[in-house]
């Protein structure tokens, strides 16, 4: 369900932004813009969010609840990643045009606000100052879940007891 914004919802939206990864230190008329651009949706548990193989149009900001991350590998479905509150997902969506290479599915009842590419990049064009500021933490944020997962990863391989000295794990997930 969309939810259209209130002036509460909207105050909370651009403190939102405000203090994620992407948008910390940008001017406030520049995340109000993309506060006001952006949209709320809500998921119920085990609802997706992201399907794998659809296009990919924009990145997420976790307001409310959990998203689980994940891939499907030999016909099954492998947690990569559970996100919580705060987190931005998604975000390579609003650089490059592409499907999505995984899943993400509500583990809860979660609140999103959605960020659609069209939207940031009209905002950056009318204020280009901050593009080459916002791509490049964008590719940190998305540098940085990569090595969480791979971490989680190798977490996951030592519990049930694959070590890279000993064997050879024929498959990563």
């Amino acid at each position: 369900m969309i939810i259209t914004p209130s002036t509460n919802q909207l105050s909370e939206d651009i403190d939102i932004l405000s203090h994620s990864s992407v948008f910390s230190g940008i001017p406030f008329e520049v995340v109000q813009l993309f506060a006001y651009l952006a949209k709320r949706k809500q998921y119920l548990k085990d609802e997706y969010i992201i399907k794998k193989d659809k296009e990919a149009g924009g990145a997420y900001i976790l307001v409310e609840g959990s998203v689980d991350i994940i891939l499907n590998h030999n016909n099954k479905n492998h947690i990569l990643q559970t996100l919580e509150k705060g987190t931005f997902f998604g975000e390579l969506a609003l650089l490059a045009r592409f499907n999505w290479f995984f899943n993400a599915r509500a583990k809860t009842d979660s609140d999103l606000i959605i960020l659609e590419r069209a939207s940031f990049q009209n905002v950056l064009d009318k204020f280009p100052a901050h593009r080459e500021k916002m791509t490049e933490r964008i590719v940190q944020l998305r540098i940085q879940r990569l090595s969480d997962q791979t971490s989680h990863m190798l977490d996951t391989f030592m519990k049930i007891g694959l070590d890279s000295q000993d064997k050879q794990p024929t498959s990563f997930v």
